[in-house]
């Protein structure tokens, strides 16, 4: 209905949710469209709806689509209600945009928390979203600011007039957060304790990755790499270098990020450990590839995600998900799809490159590889009879020239990566193709080459008598000829020199040539043109022609021959003499018959009309034909000459009744001035041709060369080096550094005796005499009693030396230990080298080109070349943690008391896989289960790493090669315990997890035998032990 309310034009008949409504129209000025005017009115308060557009740029997106906007006109307040609650003003969840009356600037914050919005366009706001560009746009992040809620109370009371405050930064999409306190200058993590923004963003790996976010742990230094999650982009920059982005969520839209541990000493990021964050690593190493190794993993991108695509961690799957099958099918397609063309013949191929990628990038393993896994999940499928994924089938590609294209880029890929493709066993003599030396063409080229290697100032083909007339006709044949000495074709080899015929582009620019060669060229390119103008199969050039542009470059008097005058074009097909029949059509054609007296002639009686039209014409021609020829012979009269006069033809009886003696000048004179040009032009052929004339003929003697296998037998060259290769020579002595190493004993400072337990021992007591008879009863007191008395002589109790700085000795004692690593790495890496392996000194080349394998700390953990420091690395963390007990735990065990790494070296890789050290009793346990010849229960304190330590170390020492060993665990800890032996046997070991996951759903016979494992090998187990 009306209202009565200025600027409004309705109102609402009722009232909506407590609220009294007005609305009206609004003209904008920008679109040409209306806005609508809503005005409320509740418990005497007046609000006004205001567009949310009106605050974009200045506050986050979920500020302006997540609420609505009302102004209170009474307060002078706009109230940011959510937008699931717009009519309700109380609600906690609404910021007021509030005028501050001293600062006269407006503020959005919250009145509970004393929380305020920082506006996008502040220094602050701007700063700290530059930092987290990468994983968010500033429109998706909110920085708010807050009371410090860290502040020392001491300092509250000494600044109770100055209140300290501290910047929260969300990202609400990605449930990112980070805090910037009071008295810390670090941008601090809330979803990673003690991790903070790490100023330094280099990572030495991935580079071209554009959203990424580094970490840094606070005190010991450890990082913490984030990468986005989301749609892959590639492309090239300006500088031709591969740049990766990650496209960002649109704000409001959820988002989830991976995270990886960046493990600096064995140059390697570790992840959660699930298949999609691998497949997911994999495609931005291939992206993000270069031909250098990158400095952190000493692998190029390529050769990192092929490595982890192979590995047994990445084989270790139950089953797949619509997202790994998805960056399964983008990896495979970094591998050029690669046709025959014609598809029923053999003779060409097509190839799908990939322009934003350089070849190195696109790698023919990264196709097999994902053909393996597609294949083991499709085998494997018969474990999952409910799933609903249907995997994809790859393009088609013609294997054959996949491998052809492995065996030739074989040269460019190391031991590992593709350099083991070679293989001459495809390849088949070749037919050379200089078996037809006598041929008129080898012959011409060679003639050509030696004329102008030798500077022949003679000819060697005898040349017509009207020589002049024969270039004529040549150049003839490509008319008009460019009058200028500007353009001249580009005198180098040419394979279209023998595909298509040349003429058209070189005859055209003749006195270009002409002047070019007599200037002088370069003579090598000179002689490549030359013969291959010699040797065309299609349009083979005359040998006049050839010795004319040869004698040119050789001959110095050539260059002083008189050129024709300068014009656009010489039209030689239209003759060098002139035409009078030429002539004679043209002044024909200035003839005007209806202005002649002969078209006024009278009409005779009885006459036809056609009669009398040919009457009147033959009287015409009669009378214009002397006057005709008359013209034209006075015109034929005056050549040679450029430009005809009129005045010879003036004189010519009754010229000036039938003509117009200056169009006649007019019309005829461009045919005059071409006629004289070509005259002249002819003159200049006949000025080189006097010059050509006068040579004698000498022939050049054409010898055909005899190509003979050498009959020495050449040395089998070092194609490339595998790692076995590395480890041919003898070595090097390893250093002793035992004196150098600081004893953990010594940072135990105090032993004391561990008191009684009396109440324990009167428990003993009790329970021995209300001991029935039963011997079962009787057992148990007598173990417990045991059991007791090993407790009462248990040695000691350890404790911290009090007064000494723990931390500044194990800080020394790992510095100690890292040099010494270092110096044993790079004793490791000399030892390595072509230098010192007597076998390989002649792979120097390869070495020096990084055609080599690449030497890494894991390589030599591959080995099983290792130290053993990583004890120090987690002591340094335990001794920074603040824990005591932790800390006297980790002194005591000093590691490999009682197991040699030389009798189990997988155990030692467990040990550098997981970063521990294997504690006394958890190899004793690990002992037992692996030399038990029976059934055997073992029994463990919970925490003291049954499934992280001795599962994974049984396993890997019983799993053989020729026994299956099975993992049998309760349904609601299988796929944790999955995912530990995964992260524990699927890196370093590189030992692959099988599934067998049986139900009642599952329905086998014999006849699935086949797809029952995912190799062989399994299938064969598995026989044997159903038999």
């Amino acid at each position: 209905m009306p209202t009565a309310t200025p600027g409004m034009d309705f109102a609402a008949k009722r009232m909506y949710s407590g609220h009294e409504l007005d609305f009206g129209w609004s003209a904008r000025a920008d679109t040409g469209t209306d806005d609508l005017l809503v005005r409320a009115y509740k418990s005497g308060k007046r609000y006004e709806l205001i567009p949310g557009r009106l605050f974009s740029g200045n506050f986050p997106a979920a500020f302006i689509q997540g609420h609505v906007h009302w102004y209170n006109l009474d307060t002078d307040v706009v109230e940011f209600r959510p937008v699931d609650q717009p009519w309700e003003g109380l609600c906690p969840r609404t910021w007021m945009l509030v005028h501050d009356q001293i600062t006269t600037q407006w503020r959005l914050t919250k009145d509970a928390t004393s929380q305020t919005l920082l506006s996008l366009t502040s220094t602050t706001s701007m700063a700290l979203s530059r930092l987290l560009l990468p994983m968010a746009d500033a429109t998706s992040i909110h920085i708010t600011s807050q009371p410090s809620t860290h502040q020392d109370s001491r300092l509250q009371q000494a600044t109770s007039q100055y209140l300290q405050r501290e910047v929260e930064v969300e990202i609400p999409g990605l449930q990112l957060g980070f805090i910037l306190k009071a008295d810390s200058p670090d941008l601090e993590s809330k979803e990673f304790p003690s991790m903070i923004f790490d100023h330094d963003q280099s990572l030495n790996t991935l580079i071209g990755l554009k959203n990424r976010l580094l970490l840094r742990h606070r005190r010991h230094g450890a990082r913490l790499l984030l990468i986005l999650d989301g749609d892959v982009i590639h492309d090239r920059d300006e500088r031709q270098h591969v740049t990766v982005t990650i496209q960002k969520a649109v704000p409001g839209v959820s988002s989830t990020f991976y995270t990886f541990r960046v493990d600096t000493t064995l140059g390697r990021l570790i992840g959660p450990g699930d298949l999609q964050s691998k497949l997911f690593l994999i495609r931005l190493h291939s992206l993000t590839t270069h031909c250098l190794p990158d400095p952190l993993v000493h692998k190029t991108g390529t050769e990192q995600a092929l490595s982890t695509l192979r590995s047994a961690s990445v084989r270790s799957f139950d089953c797949l998900t619509e997202k790994d099958v998805k960056l399964l099918r983008e990896i495979a397609t970094l591998t050029p799809i690669r046709q025959y063309y014609p598809r029923n013949e053999r003779v060409m191929q097509t190839v799908g490159w990939s322009t934003k990628l350089g070849f190195l990038a696109q790698h023919a393993g990264f196709r097999a590889g994902v053909e393996s896994i597609l294949d083991q999940a499709r085998r494997a499928s018969i474990f999952h009879p409910g799933s609903t994924l249907k995997l994809p089938d790859l393009p088609r590609s013609n294997t054959g020239l996949t491998h052809r294209d492995s065996i030739r880029y074989a040269m460019l890929r190391v031991s590992g990566f593709g350099a083991e493709d070679f293989t001459i066993a495809c390849d088949y003599p070749y037919r050379a193709r200089d078996h037809r030396q006598a041929s008129k063409r080898f012959i011409n080229a060679s003639i050509m080459s030696s004329f102008v290697y030798q500077d022949k100032q003679d000819l060697h083909w005898n040349i017509p008598s009207d020589m002049p007339v024969s270039l004529w006709e040549a150049l003839a044949t490509a008319s008009p000829i460019l009058g200028t000495l500007n353009s001249s074709p580009e005198m180098q080899y040419d394979s279209a020199l023998l595909e298509k015929s040349y003429s058209a582009s070189m005859f055209p620019a003749w006195l270009g040539l002409y002047g070019g060669l007599c200037a002088g060229t370069n003579k090598y390119a000179f002689m490549m043109w030359l013969s291959t103008l010699a040797c065309s199969p299609a349009n083979p050039v005359n040998t006049t022609v050839l010795q004319t542009l040869a004698l040119c470059f050789t001959r110095r008097d050539m260059s002083r021959v008189l050129l024709p005058p300068v014009c656009d074009l010489f039209h030689l097909t239209r003759g060098k003499m002139v035409r009078k029949e030429e002539l004679l059509t043209a002044v024909t054609s200035m003839l005007n018959f209806a202005n002649s007296a002969e078209s006024r002639m009278t009409r005779q009686m009885n006459e036809r009309k056609g009669s009398y039209q040919e009457r009147r014409k033959t009287a015409f021609r009669n009378a214009t034909a002397p006057i005709l020829k008359a013209v034209v012979d006075r015109l034929a009269e005056q050549w040679p000459c450029e430009v005809p006069t009129a005045a010879s033809v003036s004189s010519v009886h009754r010229v000036s009744v039938y003509l117009d003696l200056n169009e006649i000048i007019h019309k005829v004179s461009p045919m005059f001035k071409a006629w004289y040009h070509n005259l002249q032009f002819f003159h200049y052929l006949e000025r080189i041709g006097r010059i050509i004339s006068a040579q004698p003929v000498i022939q050049i003697e054409v010898s055909t060369p005899r190509l003979t296998s050498p009959s020495a037998k050449l040395s089998t060259p070092i194609r490339f080096v595998t790692q076995n290769d590395l480890f041919t020579g003898t070595g090097h002595t390893m250093p002793n550094n035992s004196a150098a190493v600081v004893d953990t004993d010594q940072l135990v400072l105090r032993k004391s005796v561990a008191s009684s337990n009396d109440r324990l021992r009167t428990l003993v007591d009790r329970l021995e005499a209300t001991a029935a008879e039963s011997k079962y009863e009787k057992a148990y007191v007598n173990a417990l009693r045991d059991s007791s008395s090993a407790l009462q002589q248990s040695q000691y109790q350890y404790a911290l030396r009090k007064g000494d700085d723990v931390q500044q000795d194990v800080a020394l004692h790992l510095g100690v230990c890292q040099m010494q690593v270092d110096s044993v790495y790079e004793l490791l890496v000399r030892a390595v080298l072509p230098q010192s392996i007597q076998q390989l000194y002649r792979a120097v080349p390869l070495w020096s080109v990084r055609q080599w394998p690449r030497v890494s700390p894991t390589f030599f953990l591959e080995q099983l070349q290792r130290s053993k420091w990583w004890a120090l690395k987690r002591l340094f963390n335990v001794a920074h943690s603040g824990s005591d007990v932790d800390l006297i735990s980790e002194l005591r065990n000093t590691g490999h008391v009682n197991w040699s790494p030389h009798d189990h070296p997988e155990t030692l890789l467990l040990e550098v896989e997981s970063g521990v050290l294997i504690r006394e009793v958890q190899e004793q346990i690990a002992s037992q289960m692996r030399n038990s010849r029976g059934n055997a229960v073992m029994q463990l304190n919970m925490g003291e790493g049954k499934s992280s330590l001795i599962i994974p170390i049984v396993a890997a020492d019983l799993a053989d090669g020729s026994r299956l060993i099975r993992v049998v665990v309760a349904k609601p800890q299988s796929k944790q315990m999955a995912q530990m032996m995964v992260s524990k046997l699927g890196g370093l070991l590189d030992r692959r997890v099988y599934y067998m996951p049986f139900s009642r759903a599952l329905k086998l016979d014999k006849t699935a035998d086949s797809p029952l494992g995912c190799d062989r090998a399994f299938t064969s187990k598995l026989n044997r032990m159903s038999s």
